[in-house]
Formats: C-alpha cells, structure tokens, sequence
C-alpha cells in the first residue's frame, strides 16, 4: 500500500490544535526574532500552487479513505472512537494521515495554514489555493494563518477582500516581530532602560491592534457581514459615556474637552455600539490633532436631514486643521493628510473611512469643515425616531 502523505509544518498556535494543518510556504520570511528559534538556519521559501494543490488532493483522498474504512467497520462514514483508533495504531499509516484521522474526529472543520507569513503570497495564488481547498474538502468553516504585522499592513484592501472572499477568516500576527524598533532594543537594550522598552512594546502593540481591528470592521462592512442591531437610542447618553472616558486624555494633554448637549433630544433609530465607535473615533481624532491648551467642543440639537427631523451633532476642535486640497479625500481608505505627519500623530487612516461607511449604512450624513491653524469640525446628521 503506497503511503498517502502531504507537507506540514514544524509549529501551529496552542488553539490550533484540532485543525487540519496544510503548509503553503515554508519557514519564515523574517526569521529574526529573539524569542524563536524553530526556523533559524532554514530558507524561507514560497511553495507554488501546483505543490500546495496537489497537498489537497492527497489530503481529499485520506478522507476518502478514512470514510471507506468507517463504511467497512460499520459506522456510515462517521470517524467514531474505534474508527480512529484503528487508524492511528495500523501500522503504514503515517502522521500526515494520522492528523486527518484526529481532525475528522474532533469535528472542527478548521484549518490552519502554515508557516510563519503567508500574507507574503501574491494574493492571487494565495486566494486559488484557498479556493480549490474549499472545493476540494467541503464544509470547512475556518481557515487561519499566520502573518507578519508589516506584511499584512502592506496589503491592499483589495487583496485583503481577495483571501478573506475565497476563505482565510483569521489571521494570527506575531506582536513581537511587528516592529524594528522593538527589535532593535531587544539586541541591544539594557536592563535599567526595561520600563522605556516596555513602553515602546504597549504603543507598537496598540498601534497594531488599532490597525487589525481597523481591517477587521471594514472586512465586515464591505462583505456585509457586519450584524447592524437597530434600534431607538439615546444620542445624548452615548455622547456623555464617550466624553466621560476621553476626559481624562484630553486633559492629560492640556485640553479643555466642553460637552454642550440639551437633556431632551429625538431618539434615533441606530445601532448603539456602531454610532458609539463613530463619536469615539472623532472624539479621538480631536484630541490627537488639538494641541496642549486648545479646546475641543461636543454639542448636539435637532436639525433637518432631507426634510426629515435628525438629531445634528458637532464636534470642534481648535486643533492643527486641514488643508483644503485635503477635504476631498479625508474619508478615503488609508489617507492621512499633512498634519499626521508633521504632528508624529499615530493613526491607520482607516478610521475616518470607517465612520463614513457605518453613517452611510444609517442613511445619515457627516461633514467636515476646517481651516489650517484654526481648528476642523465634524458635522454628523442621524435621522430621528419618527413616531
């Protein structure tokens, strides 16, 4: 009997476990961080997707034995208890066929792509290995890789749209290989400058977390996969919750946050939770781009929006401002104006986009007006509660 085997990987995540794992490149592009040293003296090397495809079809004809030898022993099909220990003790049977035997087993219907940065992958090739596994091996439900941080950020959304549409769901980011930075105090940092390095790891991993959550919410808004729960809300507490919680950073940076909104306004009908990162993220912005002793101005009240009643709120700063040419584009995917630069201001230039994308789905509205050196305003229409 020939042996049926495929490529795998030397490492997976602990919650991998229970995953069928395939390799679709071969040790690590990076291969420099401190803390790891699976890959170390090995090339990292891209697997082409004639390789990876004929992995499939053996991993196709495994289940298609495992499932002839259910039938013989009288399960159906169905990799039951006696079925899977009669595989994994037969001699013959190798351990690639014997990690297909535990993945039928456990039922997950998960599946982890190795090695260490597979987002490297022209997106294309990538996205037709992915295809034909689903084709192949039906009814997966997940597909999880691991990438680096400055690999995934590389992407565009279009070839994000491209992997995520043909079946890769969760990506693990390694945080300690994200940044050069990190990597350079890890060689060559000393132990009384430990609380500064500690500090550089919390803003990179925030930075990238920021990033993730980002590619996350506009992944789940452009496949239409984000749940949008709507419902009559209350602007006015929402508002009060969001700048009650920034209060403390703008005052940390010497800003004077005032909140100016009537006890009584119109309900709308929202979602609580996508209207409250809409606020925060303006909020945020304005504290990032106001400087120390500026102001910054939240008020709401009822406005007009198409000739139906809305609740308008505003939001001012007396920060950095916008250049005109600028405007147009600042609800664009990944644009950052000048004064992100110059400012050293962190940011993904998603989170604007992201605001745009959550109002338009509420059939609201939301404007900008600013003036360099003098400070920008946010406008934001949501159609009131009609009785």
């Amino acid at each position: 009997m020939t042996m049926l085997t495929f490529e795998q990987g030397p490492i997976r995540p602990p919650s991998e476990a229970r995953s069928l794992l395939l390799r679709v490149t071969r040790n690590c592009s990076w291969n420099k961080c401190k803390f790891c040293s699976v890959y170390k003296g090995y090339p990292f090397e891209r697997r082409s997707v004639d390789e990876v495809k004929a992995d499939i079809d053996t991993v196709a004809e495994i289940i298609k034995t495992i499932k002839g030898i259910s039938w013989k022993m009288g399960f159906s099909g169905t990799v039951t208890p006696q079925v899977a220990q009669y595989c994994l003790e037969r001699a013959g049977y190798g351990q690639a066929f014997q990690s297909v035997v535990t993945w039928l087993y456990y039922g997950t219907n998960a599946v982890f792509l190795q090695d260490a940065n597979n987002l490297i992958l022209k997106a294309e090739n990538l996205a037709e290995m992915l295809n034909y596994l689903n084709e192949k091996v039906p009814g997966i439900v997940r597909i999880t890789t691991y990438s680096r941080s400055q690999t995934a950020a590389r992407k565009s959304v279009g070839e994000l749209r491209m992997v995520r549409e043909a079946g890769l769901n969760r990506v693990h980011i390694g945080l300690e290989s994200g940044s050069d930075k990190v990597l350079v105090l890890l060689k060559r940092g000393k132990p009384e400058k430990w609380d500064d390095y500690l500090s550089v790891l919390q803003r990179e991993a925030d930075r990238l977390n920021h990033l993730i959550q980002n590619l996350l919410d506009l992944s789940q808004l452009d496949t239409g996969s984000l749940l949008t729960y709507a419902g009559p809300i209350d602007v006015r507490g929402i508002l009060n919750e969001v700048c009650n919680s920034y209060q403390p950073r703008a005052q940390a940076k010497g800003i004077a946050l005032h909140v100016d909104i009537p006890p009584a306004l119109p309900l709308v009908i929202a979602d609580a939770d996508q209207i409250e990162q809409v606020f925060v993220n303006l909020v945020v912005n304005a504290i990032n781009y106001t400087s120390r002793d500026g102001q910054i101005r939240v008020s709401a009240g009822v406005g007009r929006l198409e000739e139906e009643t809305a609740v308008q709120i505003t939001i001012a700063d007396t920060g950095y401002g916008i250049a005109a040419d600028e405007l147009p584009h600042l609800f664009a995917r990944f644009f950052r104006g000048k004064s992100s630069h110059t400012s050293s201001v962190p940011g993904t230039g998603l989170g604007l986009a992201i605001c745009k994308e959550i109002i338009d789905r509420h059939r609201g509205r939301i404007e900008v007006e600013s003036q360099p050196g003098t400070g920008t305003t946010f406008t934001v229409w949501l159609r009131a509660k009609t009785e």
